[in-house]
């Protein structure tokens, strides 16, 4: 049996200044079902119909048959930003 040892550091500055943490909510959801697509564990966490669901996707440039560990965080912040411009 292998092990790995795996050390995290904490960045002092956040990598996205212009994000409310409070908001983030958005990876929450597309992780809560983490077997299904982006599309179908966004539209299921968030309440979203599916049609609204693709049009925040395409917005953010996000294939909606990926799932949420193959996004890097640059497309999660791509994501919030297409909901922020969604919400207002």
């Amino acid at each position: 049996m292998d092990s790995q040892v795996l050390e995290l550091t904490f960045e002092k500055n956040p990598l996205f200044t212009d994000v409310d943490t409070k908001q983030f909510f958005i990876v929450r959801a597309g992780f809560s079902q983490k077997r299904k697509t982006l599309h179908n564990s966004l539209s299921a966490g968030m309440h979203l119909s599916k049609d609204e669901t693709k049009a925040l996707l395409d917005k953010a440039n996000i294939d909606p048959k990926n799932r949420a560990q193959a996004l890097a965080l640059t497309h999660w912040h791509d994501l919030y930003k297409a909901l922020t411009f969604m919400l207002k």
